[in-house]
């Protein structure tokens, strides 16, 4: 493998990668074949993947800065008759979580029902990276939340205590697999109709 190669490879992941994820990938490659040098598993002067970095300060200027949606638009998204027809438990709740709490999608889908403390005065949503199969953004991203009001209103302490008592804590809210989704479609009726 050798510089040529790599740089070639990036030119047609230029087409399905974004410059910011080339990095992240490049970064790891890089650690990679730089230990295969140093154990000498590959021969070379330098390490093959150095230089292949896109520059940060053109990132910069070419990442495109976050429109936040309209207060119209949250309206039109979560209007009464559309929102309220989806069955599934991760369409409907995984949305109103990142609405409420401020979460990111990845976070919300990987809440487990022992995330959610509703004995706690408020109850409290954590977001945590303590399972193998969590992980959040940042180090500062692991929080504790008082859960929104709204939420609990809209039935969520009792949709958590139905799963649990089906499926146990250890549970992703956003739960996809069949088991899981066999499940859940005896719990049907806990979530809100239209």
């Amino acid at each position: 493998m050798h510089h040529a190669h790599l740089a070639r490879y990036r030119s047609h992941c230029a087409v399905h990668i974004k410059p910011k994820t080339w990095n992240k990938h490049c970064i790891a490659l890089s650690s990679l074949l730089g230990e295969a040098l140093h154990l000498g598993a590959i021969r070379g002067p330098d390490n093959p993947a150095r230089g292949l970095l896109h520059n940060k300060n053109a990132l910069r200027k070419t990442s495109v800065a976050r429109v936040p949606f309209t207060a119209e638009e949250l309206q039109r998204v979560f209007a009464a008759g559309p929102y309220k027809a989806l069955r599934k438990p991760h369409e409907y709740w995984v949305p109103l979580l990142c609405l409420h709490q401020a979460l990111r999608a990845n976070e919300a889908c990987q809440l487990k029902l022992k995330d959610l403390d509703f004995e706690a005065t408020p109850p409290q949503l954590r977001v945590c990276a303590a399972d193998e199969d969590q992980q959040v953004k940042t180090e500062q991203s692991q929080r504790t939340l008082p859960l929104h009001p709204r939420l609990i209103e809209l039935g969520l302490r009792e949709y958590v205590a139905s799963v649990r008592a089906v499926c146990g804590s250890n549970m992703a809210i956003a739960c996809f697999s069949n088991q899981q989704q066999t499940a859940l479609q005896r719990l049907r009726s806990v979530a809100p109709s239209a």
